[in-house]
């Protein structure tokens, strides 16, 4: 599934003031250093530059589509809750203030890892199916059958393996068919690198691509350390790449979604792959 976003910043501040209010509503509290006021503060500077943004210097104008990626992201989190938050949902939340401005700099993966956890949640509850919070960390119902989701961010290629595993540990003890969602975004990536697009109909193309090259280069080695060996019925990968269009400094954000069975028809397990293959029919981010 392929999807891609075009940045217009006033738009788009305008419903990030609206989701911070919303979030802090819910009670959280959002120091003046945080780095979701740091969003706001520099959107809002960069805007009251004339002559769009010919005077933005190159460091600032880098920061850009990062700023925007997380904007985003955030706006979908908080605008999925109709409701109060669980008390589990509130948890999670409660970290989204902390963390550092860009995510390739992080020391600490608390507040990134509640904001993949959540923005699973917010994915899931678009397309409409019931989602839980807590442990493990998303619990998710088409109706039919309930099963259970780990969410693993690794920080680097590196890091890959040993997030995998440890969602395949989890979903072990749990002894239940389950997902392994894992974000691409720092395996794929290279730190503190956008995508920088001729025109703007090329981002989804060029953001598959990036997902495919990586699965046709790792997907067999993965494969087999999971068959037959886990209660991983599927994997589910996202990938979300900020993006600059060259000549016209528009700001893009592209994301690609791909699921990947792991259980086949006619073994246990394969009920998850259906009812995940039916679900993110409905999802568009």
């Amino acid at each position: 599934m392929k999807f891609d976003e075009v940045g217009s910043f006033d738009e788009t501040l305008a419903e990030y003031k609206h989701a911070l209010e919303k979030l802090a509503s819910f009670g959280i509290k959002i120091p003046k250093s945080s780095r979701l006021r740091t969003y706001q503060k520099r959107i809002e500077s960069l805007l009251k530059q004339p002559g769009d943004l010919l005077r933005v210097s190159q460091a600032e104008s880098d920061k850009m589509p990062f700023d925007f990626r997380e904007m985003d992201e955030l706006i979908f989190i908080i605008n999925s809750f109709m409701d109060e938050p669980t008390s589990q949902e509130l948890e999670r939340l409660r970290l989204l203030p902390g963390g550092t401005e860009n995510p390739d700099d992080e020391t600490s993966a608390k507040a990134r890892d509640a904001q993949f956890e959540l923005f699973l949640r917010a994915m899931f509850i678009q397309a409409k199916f019931r989602i839980e919070m807590g442990a493990p960390d998303l619990l998710l119902s088409d109706g039919h059958s309930t099963f259970p989701i780990e969410a693993k961010r690794p920080g680097s290629h590196r890091r890959f393996e040993d997030r995998l595993r440890d969602a395949v540990n989890q979903l072990q003890r749990q002894k239940s068919w389950g997902i392994a969602a894992i974000s691409l975004d720092h395996v794929i990536r290279p730190r503190r690198g956008y995508l920088a697009v001729r025109e703007h109909k090329y981002l989804a193309g060029a953001v598959a691509r990036f997902m495919h090259c990586y699965l046709e280069a790792n997907l067999r080695s993965i494969g087999k350390r999971l068959m037959g060996k886990s209660y991983v019925s599927a994997l589910l990968f996202i990938l979300r790449i900020p993006a600059k269009v060259h000549d016209t400094n528009l700001t893009l954000l592209g994301s690609n979604v791909h699921i990947e069975p792991i259980s086949e028809a006619n073994q246990p397990g394969y009920e998850v792959v259906k009812a995940l293959l039916q679900i993110l029919k409905g999802v568009y981010i």
